[in-house]
């Protein structure tokens, strides 16, 4: 993989590119626009694409899971073991985003990038880079080379799937302590207050609330980030799931598919993958609106939003799933509405107001 390469590779969708699709839209009968977003979320897609598919045939999910050396600092609720715990009842097939997942004729792929003392196990595709992250509270969380390797794993991936004729890819997550890497990289990369990204995350106590407040204002300041450098803010305080996302969607932008954005810690690999290139922002989309403001400050950014208002908080990459199936609700009605010209209506409606 080179870098630079694909990230000077990924063209901006200019929007003449968008227009053929949005004169279809207006050319089948409903009031004009009346099917709002509907109508929005497939003229992105055709664009994307570069014409209008019959449907869209493959759709997967990546869950990129690992551990993070900031749990030593009581920033989470839930013990460094469900990590191991939880990627094992993914690959069994009995998680949320799974079950999500089938529903909708959707496919996940689990991946094991650093989950702690975790051996093989049938279903979890082994990437791993090292046996978690460092704590950043005291060192940086990952090499500069390893960040970079996280990357380049999320874009490989990625890339086999789009060569084996997916069409969409959304980016899900497991890992205990990564609401709080990801508010450091968000904070970071945006300049924000800490309090307006920080959150509950699975569900903290104040004592824990107040620890993630902590660890990512003096984090960000003690590893002196260069908030200019992407890979920077990665490598000091992020996480190899983060990394990793990130690579998807650089993918996603470098071949033209959709990306699908779940929550807080897929979006803060958009937006690393967005302070690469802005152009990535033309190729992704959010799926429901995150509970954590740090989501929707990231989104905002990259000006990209969520469709589905549900208070959801799962993570796993849940939301994806369900942004698939409204696309294929907007795609079956670009190709199987009826066409004004293919009707009286216009017709009509001239007649009766020549006899008004």
């Amino acid at each position: 993989m080179e870098l630079n390469k694909i990230i000077n590779g990924i063209e901006k969708i200019q929007e003449e590119d968008k227009k053929k699709f949005r004169d279809h839209w207006d050319s089948l009968v409903h009031p004009t626009g009346s099917l709002g977003e509907l109508e929005e979320i497939g003229i992105k897609v055709s664009s994307i694409l570069g014409s209008l598919p019959e449907k869209l045939e493959k759709k997967a999910t990546l869950v990129m899971c690992n551990d993070n050396g900031i749990l030593e600092e009581n920033v989470s609720s839930s013990p460094r073991i469900l990590t191991k715990l939880l990627a094992i009842e993914m690959a069994r097939g009995t998680t949320g985003v799974v079950g999500l997942s089938k529903e909708a004729h959707a496919d996940v792929f689990v991946i094991d990038l650093g989950i702690e003392d975790f051996e093989d196990f049938e279903g979890v595709i082994n990437k791993r880079i090292s046996n978690g992250t460092k704590n950043f509270m005291k060192e940086d969380a990952m090499t500069r080379d390893q960040a970079l390797e996280s990357i380049k794993i999320g874009y490989e991936l990625a890339e086999k799937l789009i060569k084996d004729g997916y069409s969409v890819l959304g980016t899900g997550e497991l890992g205990m302590g990564n609401t709080t890497t990801s508010a450091a990289v968000i904070t970071a990369l945006t300049g924000a207050s800490e309090k307006d990204i920080v959150g509950l995350g699975s569900g903290v106590d104040d004592i824990q609330l107040d620890n993630k407040y902590r660890v990512v204002r003096e984090g960000i300041k003690t590893r002196n980030i260069d908030i200019k450098d992407p890979i920077d803010v990665l490598q000091k305080v992020g996480g190899y799931d983060i990394g990793a996302m990130c690579g998807v969607f650089l993918a996603c932008g470098y071949y033209k598919i959709p990306g699908v954005i779940d929550g807080l810690i897929s979006a803060a690999g958009a937006l690393l993958a967005y302070r690469l290139n802005k152009n990535v922002g033309d190729y992704l989309f959010g799926s429901h609106i995150p509970k954590e403001n740090g989501a929707r400050l990231a989104s905002d950014e990259m000006g990209i939003k969520g469709y589905l208002d549900l208070a959801m908080r799962l993570g796993e990459g849940s939301g994806c799933p369900l942004l698939y199936k409204l696309m294929d609700s907007s795609i079956f009605c670009m190709n199987n509405m009826t066409r004004f010209e293919e009707t009286d209506i216009v017709n009509t409606l001239v007649n009766i107001r020549d006899k008004s």
